[in-house]
C-alpha cells in the first residue's frame, strides 16, 4: 500500500489526483466495515477497497470532479462487502437467521434486563426450538477469535482450553512411562560392557568414538558390544511378553 501511494504521489495525473483526495473517505469505509476484524483482515479489506476506488478514478469524467465521491463510494463499497462476504464462513440464509437470533435477543434485554428462554426466542422469531438452537450453534461456529482473546483474563487462559494434539494421551503417556520404567530396570542388570555401551550411547549421547577411547577398545568392538546389548534387551522382552 505504501509503494502504491509513493507511486501516486510522484506521478499526479488527474485520475491520481482523485485517487489521492479520496483516500480519506475509503479509510472511513473501511474503520466503519472493518473495526471488529483483525488487522491483516483490515488490510485486506483497505486494498480491496483501493481497487474499486481505482477503478473507479479510470472511469470518470474528470470534468465532473464535484460528483467523483458519489460515483466512487458504490464500487468501493461493493468491493468491501464482496471482500467481507469472501471471509463469512456462514451462507447468507445463516447470516439472516443469525441477525435474527441476535436482535431478539437485545431486544428482549433491553426490555427485560435478562436473556429471554428458548421459548421466548421461539415466540419473538418465529423459528422452531430445534432452529433456535442450531442458529446459535451456528453463531458460535462462526465467530472470530483474535489473538488477543488468547491472553489470560480473569477466567484464566483461552489456550487452556483448546486442547494440545502433539501431547499424547494419558493411556499413551502412561504406557510408555511403564516402558521406559521397565527398559531402564533391564538395562541395569545387562552385563558390565553392554551396560556401559547401552547407558552411553542412548542415555548420555556419547559416540562409538568416545566410548571407545574411555572403556580402551576399538570402535569396531564398541559396535560388537552395542549390538550384543540390544539383542539381550529383544529377548528379555520376548521372554517378558510371553510370561503375560
Amino acid at each position: 500500500m505504501i509503494a502504491l501511494l509513493q507511486s501516486l504521489r510522484r506521478s499526479p495525473s488527474p485520475e491520481h489526483v482523485l485517487i489521492l483526495e479520496h483516500l480519506p473517505h475509503v479509510r472511513r469505509l473501511v474503520r466503519r466495515h472493518g473495526q471488529h476484524l483483525s488487522l491483516e483482515d483490515r488490510q485486506e479489506i483497505l486494498s480491496a477497497a483501493m481497487i474499486g476506488l481505482i477503478e473507479s478514478a479510470a472511469r470518470f469524467d474528470s470534468e465532473e470532479k464535484n460528483h467523483f465521491w458519489p460515483y466512487a463510494k458504490n464500487r468501493v463499497q461493493g468491493a468491501i462487502l464482496d471482500e467481507l462476504r469472501q471471509k463469512d464462513p456462514l451462507t447468507r440464509t445463516q447470516r439472516r437467521q443469525v441477525r435474527i437470533v441476535e436482535k431478539s435477543v437485545a431486544s428482549h434485554l433491553l426490555e427485560n434486563g435478562e436473556t429471554p428462554a428458548l421459548e421466548t426466542l421461539c415466540s419473538m422469531t418465529g423459528m422452531t426450538e430445534s432452529m433456535v438452537l442450531k442458529t446459535q450453534r451456528i453463531r458460535a461456529a462462526g465467530r472470530t477469535i483474535h489473538f488477543s482473546r488468547l491472553e489470560k483474563d480473569e477466567d484464566g487462559c483461552l489456550l487452556d482450553f483448546i486442547p494440545d494434539e502433539s501431547v499424547p494421551m494419558p493411556e499413551e503417556a502412561c504406557l510408555h512411562s511403564e516402558q521406559h520404567r521397565l527398559l531402564s530396570a533391564w538395562v541395569e542388570v545387562l552385563p558390565e560392557r553392554e551396560r556401559r555401551v547401552i547407558e552411553g550411547i542412548y542415555y548420555l549421547h556419547k559416540s562409538p568414538r568416545a566410548l571407545a577411547g574411555e572403556m580402551s577398545l576399538t570402535e569396531g568392538r564398541i559396535s560388537q558390544i552395542h549390538h550384543h546389548g540390544l539383542l539381550l534387551l529383544r529377548q528379555r522382552a520376548k521372554n517378558t511378553q510371553s510370561v503375560a
